[in-house]
């Protein structure tokens, strides 16, 4: 089981509400939310922005909205204060492929390892432990 986290900065300048539908939509197709949860912890938000997270509600386990921009880390910290015994944690960013638009191709090629050992993307953790995310150029 894992806590999925997210931290939110939607404005009408930056316009990245797109970049959350986006981000929730492939969640959706990919996450088995009966075994996960996801928190959303909202440091600023548009119109929109509460119109996708509404249209999602059956997905979040919960959203905090914040009184003021708390930046990214203390943002997901908070959404990890929930933690539940034996949860994985997961942090999950929605403008990574607004930023890196190859991203999505370039995951499948990413290799995993967990100390010096390299593992399956679809190795099952039985344990707490650092997985580290390796590029297709720092996996070889």
């Amino acid at each position: 089981m894992a806590l999925i986290s997210m931290c939110v900065y939607s404005t009408p300048e930056n316009k990245k509400d797109d970049c959350l539908l986006q981000t929730l939509l492939s969640l959706t197709e990919t996450v088995d939310f009966s075994k996960h949860r996801l928190i959303l912890s909202v440091n600023c938000y548009t119109e929109t922005t509460l119109q996708i997270l509404n249209q999602f509600k059956p997905i979040l386990h919960k959203v905090i909205f914040n009184d003021t921009n708390l930046g990214t880390a203390e943002g997901i910290n908070k959404a990890w204060a929930f933690r539940e015994k034996g949860e994985h944690l997961l942090k999950m960013d929605d403008d990574i492929t607004h930023q890196y638009p190859d991203a999505t191709q370039a995951i499948e090629r990413c290799a995993c390892a967990i100390g010096e050992d390299i593992i399956s993307r679809q190795t099952y953790l039985s344990q707490n432990c650092t997985l580290v995310l390796l590029s297709p150029v720092a996996g070889g």
